[in-house]
């Protein structure tokens, strides 16, 4: 155990400046254009509607790309970086204790980008939510116009907002789906690139396609794409089974090879 903690804190150390770089420039860039988007904005327009349209969201899905390249440096940093860490590995042990450690390592940092998009809605509703007027009567005469917030206006934005309902479900099965979809992508992550580094077998891939197609038809259905109904119980299990796929063989793989 103790070895398994040197480990997570070795892959952590090195991914957590990148991650804490990419969480502030995101939260500054959406913010801005959050702001931005506000500006001349005279009617009432939804915050979910402002969060849309001031591109945050593209934001957010590049924040969420470079993530995937910090991950792939840090699998590429265990062979063109010192490996002194691993010689803990010369001892005999189960060589899994690598594989928990790097994804153990990369889901905290997706799980930061995460929170990090929940903590820029709820900024983001603070600084830059619509208003609209409100007018302050005396008998017959409007004596005063305030600035009001929606009632629930936060809560409604988030059950709302297609990208939110992903990122903050407010229901069990799509957080089922969300928690599926965010294991599958990272645990595929970890399979591609092992293998690639291995013996590279064109047939191996072929489950990642299916994944790949599962989780399109999922995001089509929670976006609310015209479709028909599906069933997210189904296409989650399908998806934690490719991921437990995805486990066994690494760990397999990783038992097997002398590269690491």
């Amino acid at each position: 155990m103790k070895k398994l903690y040197y480990l997570f804190e070795h892959e952590f150390n090195y991914i957590y400046k990148y991650v804490l770089l990419l969480c502030v420039f995101s939260t500054g860039l959406q913010l801005f254009f959050i702001g931005y988007s506000k500006r001349g904005r005279h009617n009432y327009v939804p915050f979910e509607e402002l969060f849309m349209g001031s591109g945050a969201v593209m934001i957010a899905i590049i924040s969420f790309a470079f993530m995937c390249y910090i991950c792939i440096l840090s699998f590429i940093s265990n062979f063109n970086e010192s490996k002194s860490i691993y010689t803990l590995m010369a001892l005999p042990q189960d060589r899994k204790n690598i594989f928990i450690a790097k994804i153990s390592a990369w889901l905290t940092g997706f799980l930061s980008l995460i929170a990090t998009q929940v903590i820029i809605g709820i900024l983001g509703y603070a600084l830059f939510a619509p208003t609209f007027p409100e007018r302050i009567y005396e008998g017959s005469r409007v004596v005063d116009v305030i600035n009001l917030k929606a009632s629930n206006g936060l809560f409604l934005s988030f059950v709302r907002s297609d990208f939110y309902r992903l990122v903050f479900p407010l229901s069990f099965q799509s957080l089922l789906s969300s928690f599926a979809i965010l294991m599958s992508i990272v645990f595929a992550m970890y399979y591609i690139l092992i293998n690639t580094r291995g013996v590279y077998k064109t047939q191996k891939f072929a489950v990642v396609i299916v994944q790949l197609i599962i989780i399109i038809i999922v995001l089509r259905y929670r976006i609310q794409l015209p479709m028909s109904y599906h069933n997210l119980y189904l296409s989650s299990t399908f998806l934690l089974l490719i991921t437990g796929y995805y486990i066994w063989d690494s760990i397999r793989v990783l038992r097997k090879t002398t590269f690491i």
